[in-house]
């Protein structure tokens, strides 16, 4: 399903890092890429809004089923952050539900970095 651009009302149908995603899915293999995706469903099951840098929340993200992302990173950790964008944009792409999209500077005064995305229907 599309994603809309909630500023333009612009409808995106492709990903815009696609070939990262692939880079993604091939060194993570196919096992830990369904895992890490399985996990967004889980985090976004039922929301209305899921913001990307907050989920999961900033941690040490090699003892969970996020590892790949840090391994492909070389622990670094902005490029991992990257990276799981990438995987959270195709995840709503991917859902069966209509999802908006928009970047915003802060929520109640604290930063906000990543992606903050809106269940439309």
């Amino acid at each position: 399903m599309p994603l809309i651009d909630i500023d333009s009302n612009r409808t995106i149908t492709k990903h815009p890092h696609a070939g990262d995603l692939a880079l993604i899915e091939k060194k993570a293999g196919a096992d830990r890429y369904r895992a890490m995706m399985e996990d967004l469903d889980q985090r976004v099951h039922e929301k209305e809004v899921a913001t990307a840098s907050w989920m999961p929340p900033r941690e040490n993200w090699r003892d969970t089923v996020y590892a790949p992302l840090v391994e492909i990173a070389n622990d670094d950790w902005d490029f991992s952050g990257l990276l799981f964008g990438c995987m959270v944009w195709a995840h709503f792409m991917n859902r069966p539900e209509r999802w908006g999209f928009g970047r915003y500077n802060k929520k109640n005064g604290q930063p906000i970095g990543g992606i903050t995305y809106f269940r439309l229907d």
